[in-house]
């Protein structure tokens, strides 16, 4: 019987060094999925209860008129020292495993956010899959920037918020569904329309047209147009003969394309990953 006891308790601990020591970051380990919002999980109390259902509110709005899913993850009391390279392999496991995302490429995000190291080594990780991987991709590094200045400050739910708005931004320009549920591409009619609420096109296009309109003016101020051809009468001089002499030829070749190769993500993620 004590044999018995020792073998259980030597199994016992084998099995607890096994998980503390070689096992990555768990779903039981780090969150509890049973939260009062879906894909706002903030167990450490970081939002209000109106901040919490006001993003939570948001983020279902993105979902019923792009079609993609996003989730945001706020850790503060779990210590994920010396995990970091794990969580945003967790941050996948926890949005695929738990059914999140939309459509068969489970388009959408997750955002974690790590509160708990010292200031300076808190960690922001985005996670994106489907159609918005490499739309949003250009534009992840400024987002964790911005994210790190705004959360570094304390402001927690204007970080979210922000994050939601280049969200809904790369969204709006990539397409909605339709009354059935199906995913449509914006068309090219309503792009130039977006684009032209944009003023920073105006002052594009305005700079342009000045230099345009500039540039000639500088170049001809104060020169003397008049050459040895102005008043020649028309037709006193004809080329009747004409050679081209060529020392050597060289000819270069160049191979094709071959248009059966083709790269992208469809199926995979993007994102990255920062400090603040």
């Amino acid at each position: 019987m004590v044999k018995n006891n020792v073998k259980r308790v030597t199994s016992l601990l084998v099995v607890l060094l096994f998980v503390v020591v070689v096992s990555p970051i768990s779903h039981a380990d780090v969150y509890d999925l049973n939260t009062d919002t879906e894909h706002v999980m903030d167990n450490d109390k970081m939002l209000s209860d109106s901040e919490l259902m006001e993003l939570e509110d948001r983020i279902q709005k993105i979902e019923e008129k792009y079609g993609a899913e996003h989730l945001i993850i706020l850790n503060k009391t779990r210590d994920w020292s010396g995990k970091t390279g794990q969580k945003n392999q967790y941050a996948k496991e926890l949005y695929r495993d738990n059914g999140y995302g939309y459509g068969d490429d489970n388009t959408g995000s997750v955002l974690l956010v790590d509160f708990f190291p010292p200031a300076g080594q808190r960690n922001i990780e985005i996670v994106t899959f489907g159609r918005i991987v490499d739309k949003y991709q250009p534009k992840v590094d400024d987002v964790i920037s911005n994210l790190g200045k705004k959360l570094a400050a304390g402001e927690v739910y204007e970080a979210v918020n922000y994050y939601l708005d280049t969200l809904e931004d790369t969204h709006s320009r990539m397409g909605t569904l339709n009354e059935s549920g199906e995913f449509e591409s914006i068309s090219f009619i309503s792009k130039i329309i977006i684009q032209s609420k944009n003023i920073f096109v105006y002052l594009i296009a305005l700079v342009i047209a000045i230099i345009v309109t500039l540039v000639p003016l500088i170049n001809y101020r104060g020169k003397d147009n008049v050459t040895y051809m102005t008043y020649e009468a028309e037709g006193n001089f004809n080329l009747s003969n004409r050679s081209d002499i060529f020392s050597h030829s060289h000819t270069t070749r160049t191979k094709r394309a071959d248009d059966s190769s083709s790269s992208g993500s469809s199926g995979g993620t993007g994102g990255g990953s920062g400090t603040f």
